[in-house]
């Protein structure tokens, strides 16, 4: 559980002397993502490499929340990152995510993380029969690289 207003990912912004950089905002709340994830010792150190992971995202709020859901679902997963959860949020194949609107509750956030399976290789690559999910000549979420 994240504690506090969930804050969902602003874009980049041109500072002075046109460097670009995170909203501080932003910033502070992928931060406080990655300490929760640091400090309940869940390190994504024992994913192998190439496994792929579900992740399912609550967020509780009082109100009507402010913001696109995927801009909220960025940040956190953008702090599990940070964290040391996942590895890379490229890892993640499976994405829930869901408001909850309560204004009898606290605000907060909750994160769930699943191993799914390996990422398998392209089925050119497999030398066997092409992937069902797969058109032509795309390859589906197990497939991308």
């Amino acid at each position: 559980m994240i504690p506090g207003t969930p804050v969902a990912k602003q874009r980049a912004r041109r500072g002075r002397g046109g460097h670009w950089y995170t909203p501080a905002r932003t910033r502070e709340y992928e931060e406080l993502v990655a300490w929760h994830c640091r400090a309940r010792g869940e390190r994504g150190d024992w994913w192998e490499e190439g496994d792929t992971v579900a992740a399912s995202i609550v967020l509780h709020f009082r109100g009507a929340p402010r913001a696109d859901i995927d801009n909220y679902a960025k940040s956190i997963l953008d702090g599990a990152v940070k964290g040391g959860l996942l590895v890379d949020d490229q890892q993640v194949v499976l994405l829930n995510v869901q408001f909850v609107i309560n204004p009898n509750d606290e605000e907060h956030a909750v994160l769930t993380v699943q191993r799914t399976g390996p990422r398998k290789k392209p089925p050119s690559e497999e030398g066997g029969s092409s992937c069902p999910y797969c058109a032509p000549d795309e390859l589906c979420a197990l497939h991308l690289p």
